[in-house]
C-alpha cells in the first residue's frame, strides 16, 4: 500500500508528463489548488538532472524502497512492491545491465536491446539451457524448453505466441526457438533434413517477407505461424507454415525512409553480372518501385550475403535452379512493370514509353501490346455480356500496381508452398509445436485498410491471451470451488465483437457496402461505408467526418476510410488474369489457377481475413500456450535508450501487472486427479500399488510427502498448487528418481562391461610376460578394478587432471612408491599417484604449497609415443621402469601393487593409440637415468627368503639393490572367473542402494577402451575354486568354535570367487581379513565365497542361528 505522507528529502517515484514513473526526490512541500481543490503539492527534484522540477499532488507519487526493488529479480511475481512504477523501475535496471528477459510466471517478457553482443544470450550459452533446464537465466530458449519437455512428458500439442508491437524483437525470439529446437530434438537423416529445412526457411520468409520500416530495420511484413511436427521420441518430422496478412500494398509504395521488401535489394546488389544483364537490372534508384521512399540501403544490412543466404535457402528447400531462375526473372518484372508510366494522349489513356512497355512484357513472358491493353482498358463480365472501358491514367496506374501486388502476392504464397512440401511429412498422429510470429499492433498518423487488418487480428490474440490467463483462470477457480477473490481487468471481447459480429459490427457493414455497390466508383463506396459506420452503437467506436476511431486494448487508433472498400474488394481486372494465364513461362502461369469465365462474386478481404483469424484461433486454442511479451524500449532503434514512456503504455495493454496480480493471487500449477497421481505416485514407494481413488492417492501422497497444507487446495477434479516452486520440486523429486535409476542401471551395464574387459586383460597378463617374470600369489587371480584411489571422489586428483581432461578420462589409478635417496645417508619411499589415460601415463605427488597447505600436482606425464621401453625384472616384485627416448627428462621407477593390471591396461591403449607393441624388458639388472642432468642409476634384484611378504630396499647413490622372496613360476596362468552368472533365487529382493565396493569401484568413469577386439582366453577351463581378491589369506582359524554373521545389506557377487548374500540372513565366517575380503559359507555349506566384510556385522560368540 501507498504511503499516506511524503515529506521533504524522500525518495519517490513521480508520474511525469512525457517520462512517465521515474525516480526524485522531493524538495519542497506546499499547499495550492488543482481543479478548484486545496491540496497539497509536491516539488519533485528527478534524479536524472535533464529532466526539470515537477509539481504533483499525492496520488502523483509512490514511494520509492530499494529493499523493494531487485533488479536481480529474474520472475515479476517475487516482486516484493507491484505497481507500475516499480515495474517499470525493475525493467529498466535489467535493461541497462543487457539483462533483457524477465519471467513473470510461465511468461516470458523480452526487451529488444538493439544490439548483438550480450554475453549471456549467446548462441555458445544454449547447451546451458539444453543441460540444466532448472536455474537458468530468463530466455526465449527456456520457453522453448519448457514446449519441447511438455510435448515429451505426454502433455499433448504446445505453441509459443510471440506478441508485441513492430520493433519489439518477435522475429529474433522466434529464431531463437527455432535454434533450440533445432539444438535439442533428435538426430538422424530425416530428422536433418526437416531441421535443416525449419532453419533455411527463416533466411528464405525473411527476404519476401520482412522489410524496413521507420520503426524496425528487419519487419516482418506478414503474419506466421510455424508448426513442428515430431514423433513420440520427440524427433522432428515434418513441418508446415501458414502465412496471412502480407502488406503487399508496399511492393507498389513506401512511407519516406522505408524500403520495400528485402529481396528486391538482395537481387540488385547479389544477382550475376549476367543474369543483371539479361533482365537489365541497374541500381535501387533507377526503379520506382524502389526510389520513392529515398531509402535503399539500411546500416547492418548487407544485400550481397543476404542474397547469398537466400540462394542457399532455396537449394536446401529443394527449389530447383530453373525455378530459381524463373523467380528471379518474375521479380525483375514487377520492376520494370513499376517504371511504365502511363499518360493522358487524347483524353485516353498512353504507354509514355514503349521500350519500357517491351522489357516489362519480355520478362513477365506476355505480349507487349496485349500488356499495354490490359494497364489501359478494364474487361467487366455481367450475366454473360463482356464490357471494356478505358481506364483513365490514375486508374491505370492503379491497375499497373494492382498487377504487381497480384504477382508478388502469389509468388509469395508459392515460396511458402515450397518451405512446406520441402518439410511435409507422410507420418501420421504426430505431435505439434507451433510458433506464432505475427507483426504487432500498429498506430501511424495515417492508418488504413492494412493497419485495420493488423490491429483486428493482434486484437484476437489478445482476447485469446486474456481468455486463458486472466478469465479463463479466474473461471476456473470458480468452477472447482477454490477460494478466490476475483480481480478485475479489461476484457476486450467487446472490440473483438465490434469488428467481426456477424451483425452491426465494422467488417459485416463493410463486405455489405461492397457487396450493394460493387460497381461504383471508390469513392462513393467509402462514403456508403463511412454512413454504415454511423449506425454501428458501440462505445468503442466513434465515427467522424472521413475517419473513424476504434478503442483498442493498445491503444485508440484513428483510421482513414479512403481505399477500405477498394482493398477489401481485393479483385484482379479479368483482362489481367487471362494476361498471366497467356505467359509463355508455365511457371507465371501456375500463379494464376483461376477461371474467369464463372460468374461467381469472389469473397472479400476482410472476410479472408476474419477466417484466417479464426482458423488460427482454433488451432491456438488446440495446444497447451507458452507466452513471449516483446516490448519495444525506444522509436530510435538505439541500445541504451529507454523510453519510460513507452515502455509503460506497452506493459499496460500487454496485461503485465494484471498477469503479476492474478498469478501472485492465484495457483501456478493445476491438473487432473488421475493425471497428477499417475505421475507423481512414483515419489513414494507406498503408493505404488495404491487401489485407492485418484484424489484419495493424491491426498494421501501430498501428506507423505510433506508438502505444506497452504501450498495446494483441492477443487472438484482437480488439484491446484500455488507455488510454482512446489511444482518444480515434484518435478524434480520425480526426474531424480528416473535419472537414479538411468544411472543405475548404467553403472550396471559398466561395471558389467568393464569387468569382462579387465578379465580378458587379465587372462592375457600371462602371454604379455612371455614366460619372463615370476608370478605373485597374492596377485595372481586378483579381479581387475581399474580405480584404486576413489580418483572421482578425490577433488584434488580430478583439479590436477582437469588441463588433461581432452584425453579421454582416467582409465586406471593407483598409488605408488618411489625410492628416494636421503640427503645424508639412507633412503625412504616416497608416495607418488599413478594415472593412466588413453594417451599418457601420469605420476602426481603431494607438494607443500605452505606451511599448513599441500597440493597434488603432476610431476611427470610421460607420452605414449616418448616411451621406448618398460623395464621389469623377472622376479615377483611390482617394481617398474618407464624409459624415455628424450634424454632431457628422467625415467620413471617405482613400485606398483597393482603392476600386472598397470602393465596389461598399458599395453592394450599403447596398441591401439601407437598401432605398435609396447616394448618389454625383463632383466635383473638394468640401468635407467635417474635424473633430467643425465645421472644414471642401476637397479638389481636377488631372490632372498628372508623377505617373505615384503621386498628389501637398500642401496648407494648409483644403484638400487631389491632383495624379495621367490614367487610363483612364470608360465603361471590365472583361472578364468569371468563367467555368466548363475539365476538367482526368485527370494532373493534386491532394494538395497548401499554401494556395491566399499574399497574398490567398478570404474572411474565411462572409460575409452581401446578399439579392438580382445580375444578371451581359452585357458580356465570351467568354474574355480574360490581366490582371494587381496592377497594370500591367513592361517585357517580354529575349529573349535563355529563363527556367525549377519548380513546388513543385499551383495551381488561380481565373479565366481565371490558370493552373494542377502540382507538379514546368517552365513558360517570361515576367515576375515584386513582388506576388507571375508571369506565364508551358507549356512547349510552349499556355497561359499568372498563377501565385503563391511556388508555384515559379527553375531556374538555362543550365537546359534
Amino acid at each position: 500500500k501507498n504511503m499516506t505522507e511524503y515529506n521533504v528529502g524522500q525518495a519517490v517515484f513521480f508520474k511525469h508528463e512525457t517520462e512517465s514513473w521515474i525516480r526524485g526526490t522531493i524538495s519542497n512541500v506546499t499547499e495550492g489548488t488543482r481543479k478548484r481543490k486545496r491540496v497539497k503539492l509536491y516539488e519533485v527534484t528527478p534524479k536524472d538532472t535533464k529532466i526539470e522540477k515537477a509539481q504533483c499532488i499525492e496520488k502523483e507519487l509512490y514511494h520509492l524502497r530499494e529493499e523493494d526493488i531487485d533488479p536481480e529479480i529474474d520472475d515479476l511475481l517475487n516482486m516484493r512492491d507491484l505497481h507500475h512504477a516499480t515495474l517499470l523501475d525493475v525493467l529498466k535496471r535489467r535493461f541497462f545491465k543487457d539483462i533483457i528477459y524477465t519471467y513473470l510466471g510461465p511468461i516470458v517478457v523480452c526487451i529488444n536491446p538493439f544490439k548483438w553482443t550480450i554475453p549471456w544470450y549467446q548462441n555458445e550459452k544454449m547447451i546451458d539451457y539444453i543441460k540444466q533446464h532448472q536455474n537458468v537465466y530468463p530466455h526465449a530458449w527456456k520457453i522453448a524448453d519448457q514446449a519441447f519437455r511438455a510435448m515429451n512428458d505426454g502433455k499433448g500439442n504446445q505453441t509459443m505466441l510471440i506478441s508485441g508491437e513492430s520493433g519489439a524483437g518477435k522475429t529474433e525470439a522466434s529464431k531463437k526457438i527455432m535454434q533450440y529446437i533445432a539444438a535439442v530434438s533428435g538426430e538422424g537423416q530425416g530428422v536433418d533434413r526437416v531441421k535443416r529445412c525449419i532453419l533455411e526457411s527463416n533466411p528464405l520468409l525473411e527476404a519476401f517477407g520482412n522489410a524496413k520500416t521507420i520503426r524496425n530495420n528487419n519487419s516482418s511484413r506478414f503474419g506466421k505461424y510455424m508448426e513442428i511436427q515430431f514423433d513420440k521420441g520427440g524427433a522432428p518430422k515434418g513441418g508446415r507454415i501458414r502465412n496471412f496478412l502480407l502488406e503487399k500494398s508496399r511492393v507498389v509504395g513506401q512511407q519516406k525512409n522505408e524500403r520495400n521488401f528485402h529481396i528486391f535489394y538482395q537481387l540488385i546488389s547479389g544477382i550475376s553480372d549476367d543474369l543483371r544483364q539479361e533482365f537489365l537490372l541497374d541500381k535501387p534508384e533507377s526503379f520506382y518501385y524502389l526510389a520513392q521512399s529515398g531509402c535503399t540501403t539500411v546500416n547492418g544490412i548487407n544485400d550481397v550475403s543476404e542474397y547469398e543466404d537466400t540462394m542457399r535457402a532455396m537449394d536446401s528447400l529443394n527449389i530447383s535452379k530453373d525455378i530459381q531462375y524463373k523467380i528471379q526473372k518474375l521479380l525483375a518484372g514487377i520492376l520494370w512493370l513499376g517504371n511504365i508510366n502511363i499518360v493522358d494522349s487524347n483524353g485516353k489513356s498512353a504507354i509514355e514509353d514503349d521500350t519500357i512497355l517491351g522489357v516489362a512484357a519480355q520478362l513477365l513472358g506476355v505480349e507487349k501490346d496485349q500488356l499495354g491493353t490490359c494497364l489501359t482498358v478494364k474487361v467487366t463480365r455481367m450475366r454473360g455480356d463482356t464490357m471494356t472501358t478505358d481506364l483513365p491514367p490514375q486508374k491505370a496506374m492503379e491497375t499497373r500496381d494492382a498487377l504487381a501486388k497480384a504477382i508478388y502476392s502469389r509468388l509469395f504464397d508459392y515460396i511458402v508452398a515450397a518451405i512446406n512440401l520441402a518439410m511435409e511429412s507422410k507420418e501420421s498422429d504426430l505431435l505439434v509445436i507451433g510458433v506464432l510470429d505475427i507483426y504487432g499492433f500498429e498506430i501511424f498518423d495515417n492508418n488504413g485498410f492494412e493497419q485495420f487488418c493488423i490491429n483486428y487480428v493482434n486484437e484476437k490474440l489478445q482476447q485469446l491471451f486474456i481468455e486463458l490467463t486472466l478469465k479463463g483462470e479466474q473461471e476456473e477457480y470458480k468452477k472447482e470451488g477454490i477460494k478466490w477473490t476475483p480481480i478485475k481487468f479489461f476484457n476486450n471481447k467487446i472490440v473483438v465483437d465490434l469488428i467481426e459480429a456477424r451483425r452491426n459490427a465494422i467488417i459485416s457493414a463493410l463486405d455489405d457496402t461492397c457487396a450493394m455497390m460493387h460497381n461504383a466508383e471508390p469513392e462513393k463506396c467509402d462514403g456508403k461505408f463511412q454512413d454504415r459506420l454511423k449506425t454501428i452503437s458501440n462505445v468503442h467506436l466513434m465515427p467522424q467526418q472521413e475517419t473513424f476511431t476504434v478503442k483498442h486494448y493498445a491503444g485508440d487508433v484513428n483510421y482513414t476510410t479512403s481505399g477500405f472498400t477498394e482493398k477489401n474488394k481485393d479483385l484482379l481486372n479479368l483482362n489481367l488474369i487471362d494476361l498471366m494465364k497467356s505467359s509463355s513461362d508455365a511457371f507465371n502461369v501456375s500463379l494464376f489457377p483461376e477461371d474467369t469465365s464463372g460468374s461467381k462474386r469472389p469473397t472479400t478481404a476482410g472476410h479472408k481475413i476474419k477466417k484466417q483469424a479464426c482458423e488460427l484461433i482454433d488451432a491456438l486454442i488446440s495446444c497447451a500456450p507458452h507466452y513471449i511479451r516483446c516490448i519495444k524500449p525506444n522509436e530510435t532503434k538505439s541500445a541504451k535508450d529507454f523510453d519510460n514512456k513507452r515502455v509503460k503504455h506497452q506493459a499496460q495493454y500487454l496485461g503485465l501487472k494484471e498477469n503479476v496480480r492474478v498469478r501472485r493471487a492465484g495457483f501456478a500449477y493445476r491438473r487432473e486427479y488421475d493425471s497428477f497421481f499417475r505421475r507423481f505416485r512414483i515419489l513414494h514407494k507406498d503408493l505404488r500399488n495404491f487401489t485407492g481413488s485418484d484424489e484419495e492417492g493424491t491426498k494421501v501422497l501430498l501428506e507423505k510427502i510433506d508438502i505444506p497444507a497452504d501450498e495446494y487446495q483441492f477443487g472438484t477434479t482437480k488439484l491446484f498448487i500455488r507455488q510454482p516452486e512446489t511444482f518444480f520440486s515434484l518435478e524434480e523429486r520425480r526426474e531424480r528418481i528416473f535419472i537414479d535409476a538411468a544411472i543405475k542401471i548404467q553403472r550396471y551395464f559398466r561395471s558389467w562391461k568393464l569387468r569382462k574387459y579387465y578379465a580378458e586383460l587379465r587372462q592375457q597378463a600371462a602371454q604379455l610376460y612371455q614366460v619372463s617374470k615370476q608370478r605373485r600369489r597374492v596377485s595372481i587371480n586378483r579381479v581387475f578394478v581399474g580405480d584404486y584411489v576413489h580418483y572421482l571422489d578425490n577433488p584434488q586428483l580430478v583439479a590436477a587432471m582437469k588441463p588433461h581432461a581432452s584425453e579421454g578420462g582416467v582409465i586406471f589409478s593407483d598409488t605408488g612408491l618411489r625410492p628416494v635417496k636421503k640427503k645424508l645417508f639412507g633412503h625412504r619411499m616416497q608416495e607418488v599417484y599413478l594415472l593412466l589415460t588413453p594417451q599418457a601415463f601420469y605420476q602426481l605427488e603431494s607438494v607443500k604449497i605452505n606451511r599448513r597447505q599441500h597440493q597434488i600436482q603432476v610431476t611427470s606425464r610421460v607420452p605414449f609415443k616418448s616411451i621406448s621401453k618398460i623395464s621389469m625384472s623377472t622376479l615377483g616384485d611390482n617394481y617398474m621402469c618407464f624409459h624415455r627416448l628424450s634424454e632431457a627428462e628422467p625415467d620413471l621407477f617405482f613400485e606398483c601393487e597393482h603392476s600386472t593390471e598397470l602393465l596389461t591396461i598399458l599395453n592394450d591403449q599403447y596398441t591401439a593409440a601407437i598401432n605398435n607393441a609396447l616394448d618389454l624388458v625383463f632383466a635383473d639388472n638394468f640401468v635407467y637415468q635417474a635424473t633430467a642432468k643425465g645421472k644414471k642409476k642401476t637397479a638389481i634384484f636377488v631372490e632372498n627368503e628372508k623377505y617373505k611378504w615384503e621386498p628389501n630396499v637398500s642401496g648407494k647413490s648409483s644403484q638400487w639393490k631389491i632383495e624379495i622372496t621367490p614367487h610363483l613360476p612364470p608360465d603361471t596362468e590365472p583361472k578364468c572367473i569371468f563367467a555368466a552368472k548363475k539365476k538367482e533365487p526368485t527370494n532373493i529382493q534386491r532394494v538395497s542402494l548401499q554401494p556395491r565396493y566399499e574399497n574398490r569401484r567398478a570404474s572411474i568413469i565411462q572409460p575409452t577402451l581401446a578399439k579392438k577386439e580382445v580375444t578371451r582366453s581359452s585357458g580356465g577351463g570351467g568354474p574355480s575354486s574360490p581366490s582371494m581378491p587381496s592377497r594370500a589369506p591367513p592361517p585357517p582359524p580354529s575349529k573349535k568354535l563355529v563363527q556367525y554373521v549377519k548380513c546388513c545389506y543385499d551383495y551381488e557377487a561380481a565373479s565366481e570367487s565371490e558370493m552373494t548374500i542377502v540382507a538379514d540372513q546368517y552365513y558360517i565366517l570361515i576367515t576375515k581379513d584386513s582388506t576388507g575380503w571375508w571369506h565364508g559359507a551358507s549356512l547349510d555349506e552349499s556355497t561359499s565365497g568372498f563377501f565385503p566384510g563391511n556388508y555384515v556385522e559379527m553375531c556374538p560368540p555362543n550365537f546359534k542361528p
